[in-house]
């Protein structure tokens, strides 16, 4: 019987057609190396002969429709390296979102108001282009989730239009606070800009570049005006992009770090910040606002005065990296800690991931459903060769 996260995984190999093999993580029931090892096994996925890619065999195509989740496979097999790296990108940004709660299935531009549901851009043109549209015309973002825009920031020094990419991401970040059409641009409330890739070291390389034509993403840094996040694609991201998505979750760490009655109110020039301590402005930086951090650290030299930030401990050295100065103060803030706080899982997916798999009918995925699907192929195979 397969249980709800192979099919979660399945549902994003086939929705992505070339799924990174190497994303496995013991930290995730959906993304460990034995949940792929149980779909290769039932022969619904198998692995590129590079083994780069995991993909969808056509039975796994079958039992999906089956089900009831109608996701076409690729007409031809494609070979040419910008799209398919375009899908390792997307499939590492949709699968660390996954691991972080968020339901990257979304298939109407309504449910983006959703603060916790996440579109592909490409998913994005599909519904423009169906409705005679290209609001988004041949920007690169990688997706939308309720108040934010994605970039999988893959080579800063990479060829990119960045002056489209800005254009096009400042027409999405201005429908904040509208109601727009279904069917065209999605609104974005309290909007901001995240940048993610392989982890951390990688992303403040694209931000420390020289600025220039072909440091793209660190032009494009220089020119946002809304809050900049980084956010690595891997278990550590997922945990920061948990944390992001709880309600007031400055103001429950600050109460966790400094007690109930928190920090001293910002003084006046400050407002950047969580508070102060001993006169000194203090950040919570977790989220990797590198915006919100950079306004902070400057407004504290201006008056020559340190400033301090709590991060985890996965984010400490590329925040050190960043702003090396002995003027900045680095503390850490336990993981356990955080989960005792927000109640998180010991598993970063989401609880009930190894239980049995309900149908939008309420049956399940039993071994005899697969070799239906299965027996299903051969007729229809054997028909195709008699005709």
């Amino acid at each position: 019987m397969l249980e709800r996260h192979n099919v979660e995984l399945l549902k994003l190999i086939a929705l992505c057609k070339n799924f990174p093999a190497e994303f496995q993580y013991p930290e995730s029931h959906i993304f460990s190396g034995g949940n792929v090892e149980r779909l290769q096994k039932e022969k619904l996925v198998y692995e590129t002969k590079d083994k780069r890619h995991c993909c969808v065999t056509p039975l796994g195509y079958d039992l999906l429709n089956h089900i009831g989740i109608n996701i076409q496979p690729d007409r031809s097999h494609v070979s040419r390296e910008r799209i398919v790296s375009r899908r390792e990108q997307s499939g590492q940004v949709m699968a660390t979102l996954m691991m972080a709660g968020v339901d990257v299935f979304a298939d109407d531009v309504s449910q983006l108001l959703n603060p916790r549901s996440y579109m592909t851009a490409s998913y994005i043109r599909k519904i423009q282009r169906s409705k005679g549209q290209n609001v988004s015309g041949n920007a690169r973002f990688t997706g939308l989730m309720g108040n934010s825009v994605f970039f999988y920031v893959s080579d800063p020094e990479a060829r990119l239009y960045h002056k489209n990419e800005i254009n096009t991401a400042e027409i999405i970040l201005a429908q904040s606070g509208r109601n727009t059409p279904v069917g065209r641009i999605p609104c974005v409330i309290d909007p901001c800009v995240i940048y993610m890739g392989t982890d951390y070291h990688a992303l403040c390389a694209s931000v420390t570049g020289p600025a220039g034509k072909k440091a793209a993403y660190r032009t494009a840094y220089d020119k946002f005006t809304q809050p900049l996040h980084l956010c690595p694609c891997n278990p550590d991201g997922a945990f920061q992009m948990r944390i992001m998505l709880q309600p007031n979750y400055r103001k429950r760490l600050n109460n966790l770090i400094f007690g109930e009655n928190g920090l001293a109110p910002p003084r006046s020039g400050y407002e950047a910040s969580d508070g102060m301590m001993n006169n000194e402005p203090v950040i919570l930086g977790i989220d990797m606002n590198l915006r919100r951090i950079s306004k902070l650290i400057s407004k504290a030299r201006e008056h020559s005065t340190s400033t301090h930030i709590f991060v985890r401990d996965c984010q400490g050295e590329a925040i050190r990296g960043l702003y090396p100065e002995n003027d900045i103060c680095l503390y850490r803030i336990e993981d356990e800690e955080i989960m005792r706080l927000f109640s998180f899982p010991e598993f970063l997916d989401e609880p009930g991931c190894n239980e049995p798999y309900i149908t939008k009918e309420g049956g399940y995925i039993s071994d005899e459903t697969v070799r239906i699907c299965r027996e299903a192929r051969r007729a229809g195979y054997k028909k195709s060769q008699t005709d």
